[in-house]
């Protein structure tokens, strides 16, 4: 609560701008969902650069949830926040390639791996809703192997919006069992600390 790095953080505009940031004005408030909470940091100074949060034990509505598969899906882990910092805009880290939001999702999937494994130690199915029209954040989750429901309305046919959330929400899943691929190079990334629900990522280019 009142984490000073997290209030620093600069959330871009666009189309999820206010969602954004009442989301992390929640985290700040002590108002926020259950989630573990991913920092990307540069190491040498200690600057957030990116965050990713996660609830563990899925959409807190989940029993509500519309549509009906959405529903069954809902009590799987659910990415509830992904956002770097606006002042970054096409920053990557050190290998010259990953970019700060596809290291957060990383983080995320690393502390599900770690505090909910699927069976034989692997990946359940993680799952979140992103903006259709945020770019960016759904290049970031495609990086690491979601793909859109296949049974979404609007990803089927944009712009049908059967449903509220489907008027501006594409749902993007990851199944179970997908590995997670190669992490960057070490000299780019620390994959997140067994001992830490915070991730430290290594500086940018």
């Amino acid at each position: 609560m009142g984490d000073p790095l997290l209030a620093e953080l600069v959330c871009p505009d666009g189309p999820v701008a206010d969602t954004v940031e009442e989301k992390r004005r929640n985290l700040l408030e002590g108002n926020a969902w259950e989630q573990t909470v991913v920092y990307v940091m540069e190491e040498v100074t200690g600057r957030l650069l990116a965050v990713a949060t996660v609830c563990l034990d899925g959409h807190p509505n989940r029993r509500t949830l519309q549509p009906a598969y959405v529903r069954r899906i809902g009590g799987n882990p659910y990415v509830n926040l992904l956002v770097r910092d606006a002042r970054l805009h096409n920053h990557v880290l050190l290998d010259g390639k990953t970019r700060l939001g596809t290291a957060a999702l990383r983080g995320a999937l690393e502390a599900v791996l770690r505090e909910r494994p699927g069976r034989v130690g692997e990946l359940p199915l993680v799952w979140g809703w992103v903006d259709r029209e945020n770019a960016a954040s759904l290049r970031a989750f495609a990086t690491v192997a979601f793909r859109p429901a296949k049974k979404d309305a609007l990803w089927q046919s944009p712009g049908a919006g059967l449903l509220a959330q489907a008027k501006h929400d594409i749902t993007v899943v990851r199944p179970a069992g997908k590995p997670l691929p190669p992490p960057p190079p070490l000299r780019a990334y620390l994959p997140l600390a067994a001992s830490h629900l915070k991730s430290k990522q290594h500086p940018l280019a």
